[in-house]
């Protein structure tokens, strides 16, 4: 089974792809071209290097505020996708609203009671069975948390 990429991992290929590789083209360039045209590269660079800023700013606006209209549109409610992706908790949020706000727990201890099931989802591990937050759930619907700062 594969394993997932991490968002650190992801960045980082990303980084290398977008300046890792341009960067490599200028110093061969630069070798080609000798020490006299050192002033034009070093002009290219900085010049490039805001406008890749700038660049990738711009994508992750785009991919935000798409991924802000699918939520909106799947729950109905814009103030509902702003929470999730401000990563928030509250009461009543559903199960499916708290894995995208959050993503999975690192632990989950289940209680079924006769009437309910009571979950506890635990988040921001510290140690041995410590974490920063945990999440009651109850049927399924946020009904409380604590948050160890």
């Amino acid at each position: 089974m594969a394993r997932r990429v991490s968002k650190l991992e992801a960045a980082g290929l990303f980084y290398l792809l977008i300046i890792g590789i341009p960067a490599y083209g200028l110093v061969e360039l630069v070798e080609a071209a000798g020490a006299r045209n050192l002033l034009t590269v070093a002009i290219v660079v900085c010049v490039a290097a805001p406008l890749l800023y700038l660049a990738k700013r711009a994508s992750d606006k785009a991919a935000t505020a798409r991924r802000r209209d699918e939520l909106a549109k799947k729950y109905g409610d814009p103030k509902i996708a702003d929470a999730i992706l401000s990563r928030t908790v509250w009461k009543g949020q559903t199960v499916e609203q708290l894995q995208e706000s959050l993503g999975r727990a690192a632990d989950i201890d289940q209680k079924v009671l006769k009437s309910m099931t009571r979950e506890v989802w635990k988040y921001h591990p510290r140690g041995a069975n410590r974490f920063g937050l945990r999440i009651t759930v109850e049927n399924g619907v946020v009904s409380g948390w604590d948050e160890k700062l």
